[in-house]
């Protein structure tokens, strides 16, 4: 007879999972995303008709109106869609963007699989002598090519700048502002969707050992 061991780690039982407090404010946040491109998109789709009953020459909307607009899907498929340059733009930028998001989307479906997997021999047995192997585990320079790509736009903004005349204190105020406005709502969106809503909405044998490692660091340090 032949006996296995397991951990109390490396069991999972299936339960129903508790709402804390980050996936309250997530379930709030995407409520409130939600609620703005539908309101957007109906606003959006309605104004013309508005516009036409109101008469030629007399329509103007107001700014909450153009505001809501921003969320509209017309206006995000159109600026998703659109492929029009502005004088000065480094356009071969782009193809390294498009070959570094694929790459690492790429390495990181594989780095899920081969973490949630039971039989690592298998996976070595299979995946690497594979002719892609290379490109999938050495997938790291991608991520450092995003790195290159956000200093190389950085310092040529600024160049930019000072050619033109410096810079002012009014001017790195605004440079840092536009920043955290672009950056903060995606990035609170990952953190609250991967480490408390995610746990909420999967289920299934490997949902356990794969949301857990993420809702911890998530809840702890804002970070994976």
């Amino acid at each position: 007879n032949s006996t296995m061991k397991l951990e109390n780690e490396h069991i999972y039982c299936e339960k129903e999972m508790t709402y804390d407090t980050g996936a309250y404010i997530g379930t709030v946040y995407l409520s409130i995303v939600a609620f703005l491109v539908l309101s957007g998109t109906i606003l959006f789709t309605l104004e013309p008709a508005v516009a036409s009953l109101s008469g030629s020459g007399t329509y103007k909307p107001s700014t909450l109106s153009s505001l809501l607009k921003c969320f509209s899907l017309q206006t995000s498929f159109k600026a998703l869609t659109n492929t029009s340059t502005k004088p000065g733009q480094v356009l071969c930028l782009n193809g390294i963007r498009v070959l570094s998001i694929n790459w690492v989307v790429l390495g990181h479906c594989y780095l899920v699989f081969v973490n949630l997997a039971a039989d690592k021999i298998y996976i070595l047995e299979t995946l690497v002598p594979r002719r892609n192997n290379p490109i999938i585990f050495n997938g790291y320079p991608s991520v450092d090519t995003f790195f290159t790509l956000s200093g190389f736009l950085v310092s040529y903004l600024l160049l930019k700048q000072l050619a033109k005349g410096g810079t002012t204190a009014k001017h790195w105020f605004a440079y840092y502002v536009h920043r955290y406005i672009r950056l903060t709502p995606p990035y609170l969106l990952v953190i609250l969707v991967e480490g408390f809503l995610l746990r909420q909405w999967v289920k299934g044998p490997f949902v356990r050992a794969a949301t857990d490692r993420l809702h911890e660091p998530c809840k702890e340090y804002w970070w994976t």
